[in-house]
Formats: structure tokens, sequence, C-alpha cells
């Protein structure tokens, strides 16, 4: 007896171990109990003809048809018409185990078809893709991401960009179908899951893809306890990614820091494969530029994204090879050459005009797309004579004011300080001082013992403060967005009253002494939707922060060259990104020459010309605010004394 206990025990034990194996088992097991039915009922009611012989019923095919057909489909049992009365209730008999059974059986496919399409809604299946990028996490940055990303795929037919975000699947589908109006040739993939579930990543095909967009859950405006979970998220995402796949075979990680430490770390996880951003340190950079170059803002937001020109790194054309640099930059039409990467990996911006090129150089150009590059075997253009100036632009001391404060005021000095010269001088307007504040402004005095610095605690809103400072005798003022808890919206109209103040001041003293200010005013605006109500507000320079960040982010995805390139034109040190007058290169004016006379007098100063602005486009939205990045080498331009010149140099001067 304790024998067959111990039989019936086992027997139930591997049961239930085979029904918890899920839906594969139990489907095979509702089949198998079916079978043993049908096999049974089909034994049954032939036995029964022995013992009463139907003549309907004599053949063992009709049987066999039959008992299926009853099981199946009750209706089936009008069939049993002509039958004896045995075999009737025995039909009736098969009809009820067969709803049983059989309705078991339906039911349960049903049930997991269900449960499929529903796992489908809320994004939990594999993604089988090769080649596609892959954005862990869902934040302000995302769209943006999105767009940018189906202008890199454009020439790529078929690549899908995937995203995996602790958020429902529906919702994500529903917001990129009501913001996303052309995917052109890419395809949008949401699922639903932890960022840093190793599960959920191998699901994400993370092995296959391209390269991984990891976003931070945290805005610049939040504070510093959620900046820096957000960090440990980020890292967290990393660390994962790297034990699905391991450091020699990892695809490349794109994310983004807020702190210094956190990013060193973020970079040690996966060495070599990992480029992490910080915001802060590239708007600082940027501002200043901008601030020293107007108009540099709208060069910037053309070569970064996919949208207009960009940079590119592309092999040296066989027919170059041998070349000089100076040779080759004639035979493209629509391309410029900034520079060659060469087979160490380092970048020669601006290299000298005699340089050859070798097999494994890469030429660093900027084209509105990489189909657009053309190499031809002849010189498109020969530049024409043309009246060289060989002017030159002294170095002068600046002044700076900055109003408002947030982390990157204290980068945005760093950043002045390398490029002004002795007795220059930064002033800093608050509404409120705090000890933290002064105590920074007294760490950057000792660093920069050549440079005036001061804190002033004032409100520029009330009545009399902006004569006291006197802002039409500053080389510009930056509005910096001060980072409180409000949304991007209230941070903007923050923005906006104080843009309005000073717009309001400079119109009264223009009025009042009938002359013209040429302080420039820069500003960053967190919501792209009031990007039109800050330039109407009197700013010839502005960033929209989340957009361009954004950019840098998709660029550096697709090629991770990028990152590099930009750091070295943002940097203070080497050739940068310059509008310079175009009375330093052309003498006489006004006068028309084509862009290829650009070039060549650029040239004599040592210097790439990439593109010019029109003076008297500068105001104007669909004239791209006069900014012309790379025009054909034969189009003509006709310049006046107050237009300008898009240079990669070395320096002002």
């Amino acid at each position: 007896m304790k024998e067959k206990l111990k039989i019936k025990e086992k027997f139930q034990y591997k049961m239930d171990n085979f029904m918890a194996k899920g839906g594969l088992s139990i489907f095979i097991s509702l089949l198998f109990l079916f079978c043993i039915m049908y096999f049974m009922m089909l034994t049954i009611r032939w036995s029964a003809t022995y013992f009463v012989p139907d003549e309907v019923l004599s053949d063992i095919n009709e049987q066999i048809w039959r008992v299926f057909l009853m099981m199946t489909d009750p209706g089936a049992l009008e069939n049993e018409d002509d039958s004896v009365l045995l075999q009737k209730i025995l039909g009736a008999v098969t009809v009820f185990v067969g709803m049983v059974f059989f309705s078991s059986l339906v039911a349960f496919i049903t049930t997991e078809f269900n449960d499929r399409i529903a796992m489908l809604r809320k994004g939990k299946s594999q993604v089988l893709e090769r080649g596609h990028t892959i954005i862990l996490g869902f934040n302000n940055r995302i769209l943006e991401i999105v767009k940018e990303l189906t202008l890199a795929n454009e020439d790529e037919k078929g690549l899908a960009i995937v995203i995996l975000a602790e958020k429902d699947k529906e919702e994500m589908d529903d917001f990129f179908r009501d913001n996303v109006s052309d995917l052109k040739s890419s395809r949008i993939v949401t699922r639903n899951g932890n960022t840093s579930s190793l599960l959920a990543l191998r699901k994400m095909g993370v092995k296959q893809c391209k390269s991984v967009i990891v976003l931070n859950q945290a805005k610049p405006s939040d504070p510093r306890k959620k900046q820096l979970i957000g960090d440990a998220r980020v890292l967290k995402s990393i660390l994962s990614i790297a034990t699905v796949v391991g450091e020699e075979k990892s695809p490349m990680v794109v994310c983004e820091f807020f702190s210094d430490k956190n990013r060193d770390l973020g970079l040690g996880i996966i060495p070599g494969k990992v480029i992490a951003l910080q915001a802060d340190y590239i708007m600082a950079k940027i501002l200043v530029q901008t601030s020293r170059n107007p108009g540099l803002a709208f060069v910037y937001s053309d070569l970064v994204g996919y949208e207009g020109d960009e940079l590119y790194f592309i092999p040296v054309p066989p027919k170059a090879l041998g070349r000089t640099y100076s040779e080759i930059i004639w035979h493209y039409k629509r391309t410029m050459p900034l520079g060659v990467m060469l087979e160490n990996g380092q970048n020669l911006w601006n290299p000298p005009l005699e340089y050859v090129l070798k097999e494994n150089d890469q030429l660093i150009v900027i084209a509105e797309s990489r189909s657009a590059i053309h190499y031809h075997d002849k010189p498109v253009v020969t530049p024409r004579e043309f009246e060289y100036s060989g002017s030159v632009v002294r170095e002068k001391v600046d002044s700076e004011l900055i109003v408002g404060w947030s982390r990157k005021v204290q980068r945005l000095i760093d950043e002045y300080a390398t490029y002004v010269i002795d007795g220059s001088r930064i002033d800093v307007i608050v509404s409120h001082a705090t000890d933290s504040m002064n105590r920074q402004i007294q760490q950057i005095r000792k660093r920069y013992p050549y440079l005036s610095i001061t804190l002033f605690e004032d409100d520029i809103h009330e009545k009399g403060v902006l004569e006291k400072y006197r802002p039409e005798n500053y080389d510009n003022v930056i509005l910096v967005t001060e980072e409180t808890d409000d949304d991007t919206e209230e941070m903007d109209a923050g923005t906006i009253a104080s843009l309005l103040e000073l717009r309001n001041y400079f119109r009264d003293f223009e009025k009042r002494l009938n002359t013209k200010i040429h302080t420039q005013l820069i500003t960053e605006v967190m919501d792209s939707r009031n990007a039109e109500l800050i330039y109407g507000s009197g700013v010839r320079d502005f960033f929209i922060p989340d957009q361009f960040i954004s950019k840098i982010l998709t660029q550096v995805s697709q090629d991770y060259r990028i990152n590099q390139a930009y750091n070295e034109l943002f940097s203070a040190e080497g050739n940068e990104i310059y509008i310079k007058p175009i009375s330093l290169y052309f003498k006489r004016f006004p006068v028309k020459y084509r862009f290829a006379e650009c070039i060549a007098a650029a040239q004599k100063r040592n210097e790439v010309c990439l593109g010019v602005r029109i003076s008297a486009h500068m105001f104007s939205h669909e004239r791209h605010f006069g900014i012309s990045l790379v025009p054909d080498k034969d189009q003509e331009f006709y310049f006046v004394r107050d237009d300008k010149m898009i240079v990669l140099a070395l320096n002002t001067t």
C-alpha cells in the first residue's frame, strides 16, 4: 500500500512540475486528454455495434468521422436520427464529453492568445533587430533624439529605433504617433521594462545593436539630490549592459551625467566604449563662444544634428591619395574638408595647405548629408583674382555681464578666462547672493587674478537698477536660466521677463541719446516653443539646451568620433569656428565674389572658410539669419563691408 502511495506521489509531483512549465505543457495535457476521450468514445461506440447492430454505423470509417464531429461540434448530433437508440444515447454522451474537453482546449487557446496580445501591448516581447539604436529611458530629450535618428537613418533602409522605458507601451506609441509625423525609413519599437534589467536588455537585442543611448531621468532644473539619483540609474544601466555583452563586445554607450565623479565612474565601467556628456559643461563653452562671435549660435544649430549641414569622417578617396590638402578642396562642390584624422586617431584641424594625404587618413568634412559627399576627378572650380585685404583684428579688453545664477556660472567664468586678456572684467548680478555664491566667486578670483570679477546683489526688475549698472557699456549680457523646481515654461517666463526689462532699457537709451547700442544679448531657452518669443525680445543669439544636447547625443551614438571633434571645436585651445568681418579678407566694397574666392582669401590667413553671413538677412528667419554654410563653390555673393565670413581659425585676430 505504501509503495503504491509513493508511486502516486511521484506521479503527482512530476505532473505538477510538468504543468508548472506553462502554456505549452497545459496545451499538450489538454490535447492528450481530448485524444484519450476521443479514442475511448470511438471504442465504446464501435463495441456497441457488436451487441446492438446498426446498419448506418457498420463502417468503422463512418464511426471515426462521426465521433470526431460530435466531439468538436454539438450540432453533429442531428446525424444520429437514423441510428438505433443505444447509438443515439452514446452520441449524446460523446457530445457532452466533447463539450467538456474540446471546449477546454479552445478556451485555453483563446486565453493564451489574449494573454499574448496583452503581453505585446505591455511591451514585454523580444526584439529581433540588427544594427539598431537602443534608447534606455524616456525623458524630455527623447522626441528630439528620435527625430534626429530618423534623419540619420534616412540613407539606410529599415533600421529600427528601439526604446526601453518604465512607461506604458501604448502610451509611448501614442506619443510618437502624435509627435513624429514622418519616420522616413526608420521604425520605432517600444518596450516596457526596467532599463537595468539583464533579461530586458537581452530581449532588446543589445548584442546586435549599433549603439545605446542611456537617458538621465533627472533634469538640469532638478535638485542636486535628484540629479545624483539619475546619475546612479545611468551607472546601473551601463553596468547591466557590460554584464550582458561583456566589455570587449559592448556597443558604444552614450549617456549624460550631472556629476564629474559619476561621469568618471561611468567611463571606467566599459573603458573606451562609454561616451559621457555633461550638458552644463558643453553649454558653458557654447555660450562663451557665442558671446564673442555674434551669430555663432545659428552656425552651431546648423552644424549640430542631422538637419542642415553636419560633420562626417570619410576615407580619403583613392584618387586623392598623394595630393595636398589645398588641392583636394577644389574637387568637392558642396562639401568642405575641415581637417584630417590621422592614423593614430588624432584630429588635425585646418592642416597646412601642403599636407599630403595618406592611405590611412580620414577626411573630416562638413556636408549636407553623407550621400551628398562626392569627390570629382577634376577641380569643380578655380578661384579668380581678387584684392586681398590683409587686415588684422587686435585683441581688446572684454567686459561681460551675467544676470542670474546656476551651476553653469562657474563654468562660464572658467571658459571666459581662457579667452580674455589682462584687464577684462566679468560682473554677475543675482537677486539673492548666498554664502555659497560668494565662496565660489572668491575661489574664481584666486584662479584668475588678472580678471576683475564682482558679484552684485540686486533685482533688475526694480526701477533704476539697470541704470545703475549701465548694461550698454558691456560687450555682452548673458541671461542665465536659474535652476528652480518650476517647470520649463515657468523658467522661460522668468528669462523672458528679464529680456523685456533689458530690451525696454536699451530702446529708451537709444531713443534718448540717439545712438546705437552694440551690446549683445545671449540666453538659453528651456522650451523650444518659446524660441520665437525669445528672439522677439531682442536676443540675437540663443540656445535651446535640451534640443542642442539631444542632437549631440544622437550624432555621437551614430559615430563616436564626433564627440572628440566637438570637444576640440568647442575648446579654447586649437582651431575654433569664428565669424569674422569680411573686411579682413577683401579690400573694396561693395563687391561680388564667388564662394571659391572666399575660400582662397581665407587660405591666405591660414584659415578654412566654411560659409558666409550676409548682414542684410541677419534678422530674417526665412533666410536663416543670413547664415549660408558650405554653399556651392561657384555661388556668387554680393558683399558689403558689414558682411562676415565663417571660418575655422586659431584665434580672432
